[in-house]
C-alpha cells in the first residue's frame, strides 16, 4: 500500500509539474488515461495525449511528451493574434482583416485610419455651389471632403441653377432635375445683363384678350410650346425664339386684333422657330392708317435720315392665316433688310397689296422660302418689293418657290428698283400655277433687272403654268412665257436678246385692196417684239393696218387675231412701216401669220418679193411656211378666211421680224 500511494504521490506531483512547465508556453492540455488491467495503478506525468497500456505488472510508461516549448508570443485579448501580429493585444476588436471603422484608430492593423470605413458616409462633389452634388463623384468619408457634400441628385452640376426644386424654365433643359415636368407652356427671359426671369405670365393671353409684351432690352425671349395668343413688340436688339425650333409646336397667335410682332426702331431683331398666325395688320405711322403687316411688320423708316433701316431675320417660320385690310397680310417691312432662311408664306390674305409680304426699301436675301396661295383683292398675291428713296437694292433668292398665288394684278412676284437674282441650289426654284388678269408669274418693274437660273415656270401640259405670262416687263412690253428650269436674263422692257431677221428680196409687184401675210411655224417660247415691211404709194390716202394671226393647223380657216394695229395713213415713197410695241409671245406648234391690210382706193402699192422657199429660213421663233392673202381686203375678225399660198409668184413681200 505503502508503494502504492507512493506512485500515485509521484505520479501526481509529475502532472503538476508538467502543467506549471506548459504554462503560457504549451497549450497541450490532454491527460493520459491509464487502461491496462494489471491492477497497478500508473502514474503518466505527460500530456501528450497518448493511452499507456501495462504489460507487466510493474508498468513503466514510455509514452514521449512531444510538446517541447517552454516560452513564446503571448494573445492576451483572445482575438487569434499574439503579440508579433496584433498591433493592440489588449483590444480584441482591433487585429490583422478586422473591419476598419470611423474610430480614428488602426483597426485593420495596416498602418492607415479610418480608410474603407464599412461606417464611413458617401460624399459627393459640388462643382456649382447649389447644394446639390454629382452622383458620378461619389467619394466614401468618415469626415466630409472638401468641396463635397451628402446629397447626389444633381442632374447638372456644372450649372448652379439646375437642381432638384428648382424652378422649371423654358430654355430645354431639366432644370429641377424631374423628367416629369414639362416645360410646355412656360416662357423665359434671358437679359443681356445676366437678368433670367420668368416671362410665362407676361406672355399669357386669351383668343378674346391677347397679351401685349413690349421686349425694350437687349436679350432672348425664349418661348415653349404651346399657343400663345399676344401681339408682341420688340424695340431693341433682341431675339423671340421657340425652345424647340419647331414652329409647328410653337404658335403666336394675334387673336385677331393686330400684328402678330412688330419690330420698330433701326436696329436688329431675329424671330426663329415660331408660327405667326390670326395677325390682323396695324396701325403704321408712316401711312398714318391701319391695317398694314398681319404677321409681321418692321419698321425702320425715319424721314429725318433716309440711311437709317432696321434689320430682321427670320429663320424656321412659318406666317400663315393672317389678313391684312391694306398691305402686307404675311409681313411688310418699311426700310427694313431683310433676311430669310426656311421661311413659309401660306394662305395670307390682303384686301390691297401683297398677301404674302411686301418690302419698302432695304435689301433682302430669301434662302429655301415659299410663297404659296396668298391671295390679295388688288394686286400682288405672292411678294413684292419696291425701293424706298430712289435707293437701288439687290434681291437674293435661291431655292424660293412660288406657286398658287392670286390677285388682280401680278399673282406672284415682283419688283420695282430692285437687280433681283433668282437661281436653284439643293432645293428647287419655281414660279408656277400664279393667276391673275394682267401678269401672273413675275413682274419686272421700270430700273429692275432678273436673271434667273434652273427656275421652273411651269408648263401648260401638267396645268402648272402661270396665266396669263411668267414674265412682264414694266412698260408692258415685253411678255416671256419660260419653260421649265429657264435660264433668262431680263430688264425692265425685255428678256432675253433681240434677234432680228429679214424675209424677201427687193423683186417688186404691185397690189392693192388686199390682206397679206408671212406665216411662221414657232418653235420656241418667244417674244414677238415688232415686225414691218417696205413698200410704196404714190397717193397719201392709202390706210394700213397691221395684224397678227393664229392658228393650229396650216389651212384657210381658224385664224385668230392675236394682236393688230388698225388705221395707219401711209404717206410717202419707198419706206417700211414698223410697230414695236407687239410684245407677243408665241407658243412652240403654232402657226403665226404676221401681216398688213391696204385700202388705197385704188392706187398702186408696190412690195418686194420674198424670194425664199417655204420651210427654209429660221425666224427667231420658228420656220418660214409661205404666205396668205386675200385679193378683197375687209377689216378682220376672228372668223376671216385666207386663201393658202406658197406660190412664190402670186404674192411679194419683205418683212424685218424682231424676235426677243
Amino acid at each position: 500500500m505503502r508503494r502504492a500511494l507512493s506512485m500515485l504521490f509521484v505520479s501526481s506531483l509529475a502532472m503538476t509539474l508538467a502543467a506549471c512547465g506548459d504554462k503560457g508556453d504549451d497549450e497541450d492540455a490532454d491527460t493520459d488515461t491509464d487502461t491496462d488491467t494489471d491492477g497497478s495503478t500508473d502514474t503518466d506525468t505527460d500530456t501528450d495525449g497518448s493511452t499507456d497500456t501495462d504489460t507487466t505488472g510493474t508498468d513503466t510508461d514510455t509514452d514521449t511528451d512531444t510538446d517541447t516549448d517552454t516560452t513564446g508570443a503571448v494573445d492576451a485579448d483572445g482575438d487569434g493574434y499574439d503579440e508579433t501580429e496584433d498591433c493592440d493585444d489588449g483590444d480584441a476588436s482591433i487585429h490583422p482583416g478586422a473591419d476598419e471603422v470611423c474610430n480614428e484608430v488602426d483597426d485593420d492593423c495596416d498602418g492607415d485610419v479610418d480608410e474603407d470605413a464599412i461606417d464611413a458616409s458617401t460624399w459627393y462633389a459640388d462643382a456649382d455651389g447649389d447644394g446639390f452634388g454629382d452622383a458620378a463623384t461619389a467619394t466614401m468619408a468618415c469626415t466630409t471632403p472638401e468641396g463635397m457634400i451628402a446629397d447626389g441628385s444633381d442632374c447638372d452640376d456644372s450649372d448652379g441653377s439646375v437642381f432638384p426644386g428648382a424652378t422649371e424654365r423654358c430654355n430645354g433643359i431639366d432644370d429641377d432635375c424631374d423628367s416629369a415636368t414639362g416645360e410646355a407652356g412656360t416662357a423665359t427671359w434671358w437679359g443681356d445683363d445676366g437678368t433670367v426671369a420668368d416671362a410665362t405670365a407676361d406672355l399669357t393671353g386669351t383668343s378674346d384678350a391677347p397679351a401685349e409684351v413690349l421686349i425694350d432690352a437687349p436679350g432672348i425671349m425664349e418661348v415653349c410650346d404651346g399657343t400663345w395668343y399676344a401681339n408682341i413688340t420688340i424695340a431693341a436688339d433682341a431675339t423671340l425664339k421657340s425652345s424647340s425650333g419647331d414652329p409647328a409646336s410653337t404658335i403666336l397667335d394675334g387673336a385677331a386684333s393686330g400684328t402678330v410682332v412688330t419690330v420698330i426702331g433701326q436696329r436688329p431683331a431675329i424671330v426663329q422657330g415660331l408660327t405667326l398666325t390670326n395677325g390682323s395688320g396695324g396701325y403704321l405711322d408712316a401711312f398714318a392708317a391701319e391695317g398694314f403687316g398681319g404677321g409681321v411688320a418692321c419698321v425702320g423708316y425715319d424721314p429725318k435720315n433716309p440711311d437709317a433701316e432696321a434689320d430682321l431675320t427670320l429663320t424656321d417660320v412659318v406666317i400663315e392665316g393672317n389678313y391684312a385690310a391694306l398691305y402686307g397680310a404675311g409681313g411688310i417691312g418699311l426700310a427694313c433688310a431683310t433676311t430669310m432662311t426656311d421661311v413659309v408664306f401660306q394662305g395670307n390674305e390682303a384686301g390691297s397689296a401683297s398677301g404674302g409680304w411686301l418690302g419698302y426699301g432695304g435689301d433682302a436675301d430669301l434662302e429655301n422660302v415659299d410663297f404659296l396661295d396668298n391671295f390679295s383683292g388688288f394686286e400682288i398675291g405672292g411678294a413684292f418689293w419696291l425701293s424706298l428713296w430712289g435707293t437701288q437694292h439687290e434681291l437674293t433668292m435661291v431655292d424660293v418657290r412660288v406657286e398658287g398665288n392670286e390677285a388682280l394684278t401680278v399673282a406672284g412676284v415682283g419688283w420695282t428698283q430692285y437687280d433681283a437674282t433668282w437661281t436653284e441650289d439643293d432645293g428647287e426654284s419655281t414660279c408656277t400655277n400664279n393667276i391673275d388678269d394682267e401678269v401672273g408669274g413675275v413682274l419686272v418693274n421700270p430700273l429692275s433687272t432678273l436673271s434667273a437660273e434652273g427656275v421652273d415656270f411651269g408648263n401648260d401640259t401638267d396645268g402648272t403654268d402661270n396665266a396669263p405670262w411668267d414674265i412682264l416687263t414694266g412698260t408692258r412690253r415685253g411678255t416671256y412665257m419660260a419653260p421649265s428650269d429657264a435660264t433668262v436674263e431680263c430688264d425692265d422692257e425685255y428678256c432675253g436678246t433681240a434677234e432680228t431677221t429679214t424675209i424677201g428680196s427687193d423683186a417688186s409687184s404691185a397690189a392693192v385692196d388686199l390682206f397679206g401675210a408671212s406665216v411662221v411655224l414657232a418653235d420656241d417660247w418667244r417674244t414677238l417684239e415688232s415686225f414691218g415691211f417696205y413698200g410704196t404709194s404714190p397717193v397719201s390716202d392709202c390706210v394700213l393696218d397691221l395684224y397678227v394671226l393664229s392658228n393650229d393647223s396650216l389651212s384657210a380657216t381658224g385664224w385668230e387675231i392675236e394682236w393688230s394695229s388698225i388705221g395707219s395713213d401711209h404717206v410717202g415713197d419707198t419706206t417700211g412701216w414698223t410697230d414695236g410695241d407687239v410684245g407677243m409671245v408665241t407658243t412652240p406648234g403654232t402657226y403665226y401669220a404676221v401681216g398688213f391690210a391696204t385700202d388705197c382706193a385704188g392706187a398702186a402699192t408696190y412690195f418686194y418679193d420674198d424670194g425664199i422657199e417655204a420651210g427654209v429660213t429660221d425666224v427667231g421663233f420658228g420656220t418660214y411656211e409661205g404666205t396668205i392673202y386675200t385679193e378683197t381686203y375687209e377689216l378682220l375678225d376672228a372668223d376671216s378666211e385666207f386663201g393658202i399660198n406658197t406660190d412664190d409668184t402670186s404674192f411679194y413681200m419683205r418683212w424685218d421680224v424682231t424676235t426677243l
